[in-house]
């Protein structure tokens, strides 16, 4: 009975993870282009600043979604995908923190994910393997 609640555990957390991980990816892969027009990045002229928000929030779900597999797969690294898992959630926000002016629509749905992120990390992190 207990070694089923412990797999219930890793399974809902690398799910959870692995939900938080691809919608961030989306975000930054579709939505932030497709809300952003070329003229509207909020740094003028230094358009690396944003390049580099973008890029930071692609790949802390790249990060999220690959740890999320790989706990699934191997569970005795909990803790390790787990950390990776619940510090990379938050980072993605204080990437798009560098972009305001933000809709605002973006920083809910961001919030919610990195929350659902941090919650499958933490999940992750206080389950034990037998």
């Amino acid at each position: 009975m207990a070694s089923e609640s412990i797999s219930h555990k890793f399974k809902l957390a690398a799910t959870l993870s692995l939900v938080a991980g691809v919608l961030i990816l989306c975000v930054g892969l579709i939505a932030i282009p497709v809300w952003w027009d070329a003229a509207y990045w909020p740094h003028g002229s230094s358009t690396w600043l944003s390049s580099f928000s973008v890029s930071l929030i692609i790949v802390c779900g790249a990060l999220i979604t690959v740890s999320a597999v790989f706990l699934y797969r191997n569970p005795q690294h909990n803790q390790t995908f787990g950390l990776i898992i619940f510090f990379a959630s938050p980072l993605s926000l204080l990437a798009l923190g560098i972009l305001s002016p933000q809709p605002g629509g973006i920083i809910a749905i961001m919030t919610i994910l990195m929350f659902i992120g941090m919650i499958g990390g933490a999940l992750s992190i206080t389950c034990k393997e037998k």
